[in-house]
């Protein structure tokens, strides 16, 4: 801690935040071109890999990353414009010899309070994405995301009273501000590593379910681990992002400001950076599959086409009561001469039925792509199989 009876540690401790959120500006900046670069790739391959008739989620994902973006660039513009007016003479004329860092620091200015207020709602829009995200890979289960929930209510009435309190310092006395703003960073993270296991969890028992049915060992698993890093490490970057911070913050250290100055663009990176890595994941060619087929087989499963029809007719032995058929039955069971039509659907058994199965991110099912022709089942083949 800084003894704040002696001005020369004071003077001291503002020239090394100064020093600090000058880095942070210039890394915000860079981090804000990486980010530029990677929204346009990811329009680029939104407008590619366009519907004609997109669902819901899709739509609230992409309204979501353009928001996210534009409220970026505002962010990015008022920023600049207090580090601009900061270092001008006007401040300095008018400062009476203060460095800069009293101005960045004093939040009853507009362009300060601004940059707070988009910060906050970034964050809020960010977690909200997340936890849809989360509900949709848990076919609409609200109690899944119940715990988080309640953190993410918690966070945004933390946050206003926060920033009521920058704005109208008397609101509440300082001691409860600094509780209020000492449980940021903690809720964040929570939230941010239970929704993130929450969707790692359900993807790794529907691969489980693979190992199950004996198809891993072919191959269909390397999808759902691969969803599985690809998501993990992506959320991961603003989560480990939080944790520095907190941990610079809660030890009272000026490093923290050049850190803090690349949080807004992150949360933009963070989600481009997913769909485009998963775009990448179902383009990328994958090793083919061999199911284990039956010398001789000769019985075959009815095949759910997209529009409700089926192919084939169905001569498995009967089933024990109460055995409900999973995809991995209709796959086995499959002799090699059944043909499939380009994209089939079928019926997803507890967390997602059996195996060879993709989750679709955007639209929470699972789905089979291509066909299976010769007993031979494509492994990622297509650019829809993700998604």
């Amino acid at each position: 801690m800084v003894d704040t009876l002696d001005p020369a540690a004071v003077a001291a401790r503002d020239r090394a935040e100064q020093h600090h959120m000058i880095l942070g500006f210039w890394l915000g900046a860079v981090v804000f071109g990486l980010y530029t670069c990677l929204f346009a790739f990811f329009v680029k391959i939104t407008i590619q890999t366009r519907r004609r008739d997109p669902p819901l989620s899709a739509k609230v994902f992409s309204l979501g990353a353009l928001v996210m973006y534009i409220l970026t660039v505002i962010y990015m513009g008022f920023n600049t414009s207090r580090y601009l007016y900061a270092f001008s003479p006007d401040w300095i004329d008018a400062s009476g010899g203060k460095l800069p860092v009293y101005y960045l620091r004093d939040f009853l200015k507009v362009a300060n309070f601004a940059t707070s207020i988009i910060m906050g709602v970034l964050i809020w829009i960010a977690d909200l994405l997340v936890m849809y995200r989360c509900l949709i890979i848990w076919q609409m289960n609200w109690w899944v995301i119940a715990l988080p929930g309640l953190l993410y209510v918690f966070s945004i009435v933390n946050s206003a009273v926060i920033q009521v309190w920058l704005k109208r310092p008397t609101f509440i006395t300082a001691a409860q501000a600094m509780s209020l703003t000492n449980m940021v960073f903690p809720v964040n993270i929570a939230q941010s590593c239970l929704t993130t296991g929450l969707v790692t969890f359900r993807i790794w028992r529907q691969h489980r379910a693979s190992r199950a049915a004996g198809l891993s060992e072919h191959g269909a698993g390397l999808r759902l681990l691969t969803i599985i890093r690809i998501i993990v490490e992506s959320t991961m970057i603003f989560t480990i992002q939080q944790v520095v911070l907190c941990i610079l913050y809660y030890f009272d250290s000026p490093a923290q400001w050049a850190l803090h100055g690349t949080l807004v663009p992150s949360m933009g990176v963070v989600f481009v950076l997913l769909s485009i890595r998963v775009h990448e994941a179902k383009t990328a060619p994958q090793p083919t599959l061999r199911l284990p087929w039956g010398s001789g087989q000769s019985t075959s499963t009815p095949w759910t086409t997209s529009n409700g029809g089926s192919e084939g007719e169905s001569h498995v032995p009967h089933q024990r009561r109460g055995h409900r058929r999973t995809v991995s039955d209709g796959v086995v069971f499959a002799p090699p001469s059944v043909s499939l039509p380009e994209r089939m659907r079928y019926p997803s058994a507890p967390f997602g039925g059996a195996t060879g199965e993709v989750i679709d991110l955007e639209r929470g099912t699972i789905v089979f792509e291509k066909s299976v022709p010769d007993a031979i089942l494509p492994v990622n083949d297509s650019s829809k199989a993700l998604g």
